[in-house]
């Protein structure tokens, strides 16, 4: 007998909502297979199946739920999404929903300025590159020989070069200046202020060294072949033209020409030799060799 909201089943009562058996089952001998019979249990129709079928189910569902409540409790997985940038939508997912083609834009301008941009910054590079590599030929054999010179670096070379140059130039000065600065040293030792010509005749030269004594200084010119000198001597002294000619020239020369030089100097000339005055010093100019009268008043006006 079924009660109210309850189905039987092979002679076992359960509960339709939660199919869990309700009360004692019948004896086997009142039993009745009913395998399809549908009951109406509270205005509901429900497919009765055999126990068994039911008792799958629910070991089914337990099952499913205890599989569920693993997969829940399991540590997280790193993820294995991939890069969505890299990953081409599935062909069904395009063909369903098509991505918006975007407007087309004209970049020809912008293209065509940046490639004559990057063409001429290349130009310019090649062309640099070339010039100082044709630089670099042309300076490699001088700077070859800077390596070269003297075997020392460029800059030791240079100074060394610049060093011996200075000693030569300043040897070849003091060279030139030698007879000016012995006549210096001579002239502070005699106490007078002598002078040194400014012409010789050609060929001659100074030759040294200085004689000095108190109040006079001697110098000597030789040629540069034979025997030929000129001796210059000039010495402190207090005659005019007129004392010079009466207590020198005429007592000394019975023969003598006088002369008169541009300069407003007399300089009277005898054999082989000449006599002056200026600026309170006595000259006498002495020679191996007879000289024009030019010669004598040149080297008169120089002194």
């Amino acid at each position: 007998m079924e009660k109210k909201g309850t189905i039987t089943i092979n002679g076992r009562t359960y509960d339709p909502i939660t199919g869990m058996p309700v009360g004692p089952a019948k004896s086997a001998e009142h039993r009745a297979p009913d395998h399809s019979a549908a009951k109406a249990v509270r205005g509901r129709s429900f497919d009765v199946t055999p126990l068994r079928t039911v008792a799958s189910h629910v070991a089914k569902a337990r099952a499913a739920g205890a599989v569920a409540a693993h997969a829940v409790h399991r540590l997280p997985q790193r993820s294995t999404t991939l890069l969505r940038n890299a990953v081409g939508r599935p062909a069904s997912a395009v063909s369903a929903s098509p991505a918006p083609t975007p407007a087309p834009t004209n970049l020809s301008h912008l293209t065509g300025r940046a490639m004559a941009a990057e063409s001429s910054k290349q130009l310019k590079e090649m062309l640099i590159k070339e010039r100082l590599a044709e630089a670099k030929q042309i300076e490699q054999p001088a700077e070859t020989r800077r390596h070269t010179v003297l075997g020392l670096p460029p800059r030791l070379a240079a100074v060394v070069t610049c060093s011996l140059a200075a000693l030569v130039l300043g040897g070849y000065l003091t060279f030139l200046n030698l007879p000016n600065l012995s006549l210096r040293v001579a002239a502070a030792q005699a106490g007078i202020a002598a002078n040194y010509p400014t012409y010789l005749p050609q060929g001659y030269s100074f030759a040294g060294p200085i004689n000095y004594s108190n109040g006079a200084v001697a110098m000597k010119f030789a040629a540069y072949t034979g025997n030929q000198a000129i001796t210059i001597k000039q010495q402190q002294s207090s005659w005019d033209n007129e004392a010079l000619l009466a207590n020198y020239v005429s007592k000394q020369y019975d023969s003598y020409l006088t002369y008169r030089a541009t300069s407003g100097l007399t300089i009277y000339s005898y054999d082989k030799g000449a006599a002056w005055v200026n600026g309170g010093l006595f000259y006498t100019l002495n020679s191996t060799d007879s000289l024009s009268s030019d010669q004598v008043l040149r080297i008169a006006s120089g002194l």
